[in-house]
């Protein structure tokens, strides 16, 4: 009896990772198209329906990423350690963290700062101080929201170390405060996203790493998916939302509208997905594709360079194509540094992926 309860506990682990590889796939291929769109400015002349179908999968359909990558590191974080988180344990994570997060978060960062001085030096001659160099490590520019480190999608990463040198204090609040701390903190991520902590957290972080380190830790051995199945009312909520979204924009109440999308959508795309996943049959098929996943997270920012190019290539009035063009571009070019790493210089590439 014992033995075919750890099976069926080991199947399910084994259920849980699978899935999640795939949601990583979707979620990072997402986070390459969003980071493909052109600024468009006000007043513009695109047609209306050019400029909502960018609108719609930019922010009504995209803004749930990020808060998913950052619910799922805080649900693995405390996988498996119940309802006690002593300091070895502690001690373990922030070892294969600077492993998997540090390493990977400098090697790429020098890479993008390297790209950018030969960029600069080649088209801009401009004047290099050695002080704004080492800052750039850290936060570069602010052109969005806030300030991002050279290599702009590694903000992500950033925030996470900065999480996980607090989780001891997070655990503490979360095992103690329990659901009352977690509606707080989203109810003020509704009202507040885009807060800037110091030394540039985003608030998004705390409170998304924060939901998934409640989930690991109130559910016991059940995994996330058990969790969020019983949240069935997502499936008329979550498209609601998405048309008041669509409809209220430029209204005085849009950004809360977009606030209760995006929070509704973590939950409802985890499970959507989860669909899909079992459709398609890929539940029967291994999905390791962890490397693949973190060298896209991490090598992406080329987008800033190919952008250009389709800009002279494709003519202006033309939007959608080139966007998904860029998108699609830089998704292969990775792709393939990717695997001719993988074949050519595998011990290197273990490095840039943080040994996934």
């Amino acid at each position: 009896m014992v033995q075919f309860i750890q099976r069926m506990e080991n199947k399910a682990i084994n259920e849980e990772s699978n899935y999640i590889n795939f949601l990583r796939i979707l979620l990072i291929i997402g986070v390459v198209f969003t980071h493909s769109a052109i600024t468009v400015p006000l007043p513009h002349d695109y047609t209306n329906l050019t400029y909502n179908i960018v609108f719609f999968q930019q922010e009504v359909l995209g803004e749930f990423r990020v808060p998913t990558f950052f619910l799922l590191s805080g649900y693995f974080f405390y996988k498996k350690v119940g309802t006690q988180f002593c300091i070895s344990d502690y001690r373990k994570k922030l070892r294969r963290r600077y492993h998997s997060l540090l390493l990977p978060y400098l090697l790429w960062s020098t890479m993008a700062l390297c790209l950018k001085l030969l960029y600069t030096t080649l088209f801009k001659e401009q004047n290099i101080n050695f002080a704004d160099l080492l800052l750039s490590y850290i936060f570069y520019n602010g052109n969005i929201v806030y300030p991002f480190p050279i290599n702009g999608p590694l903000w992500y990463i950033r925030d996470l170390i900065l999480i996980i040198i607090i989780t001891p204090i997070l655990f503490a609040l979360i095992r103690y405060l329990k659901i009352t701390l977690i509606t707080f903190l989203v109810i003020s991520f509704i009202f507040l996203p885009y807060w800037e902590m110091p030394l540039s957290l985003l608030y998004t972080g705390i409170v998304w790493f924060s939901v998934g380190a409640y989930i690991s830790i109130s559910s016991g051995n059940k995994n996330i998916l058990y969790y969020t199945d019983k949240l069935h009312w997502l499936y008329f909520v979550y498209p609601l939302l998405v048309i008041i979204n669509i409809f209220s924009r430029g209204m005085h109440l849009h950004e809360i509208f977009m606030q209760l999308t995006v929070t509704t959508g973590v939950f409802f795309h985890i499970k959507i997905f989860y669909i899909i996943y079992q459709k398609t049959h890929l539940n029967h098929i291994k999905l390791n594709t962890g490397g693949w996943v973190m060298f896209i997270y991490c090598s992406h920012f080329i987008v800033d360079y190919i952008k250009p190019i389709y800009g002279h290539l494709i003519p202006h009035v033309h939007l959608i194509l080139t966007h998904f063009c860029i998108a699609i571009t830089t998704l292969v070019i990775c792709t393939v540094s990717y695997f001719t790493l993988q074949k050519l210089f595998p011990g290197s590439l273990k490095y840039l992926i943080g040994d996934r």
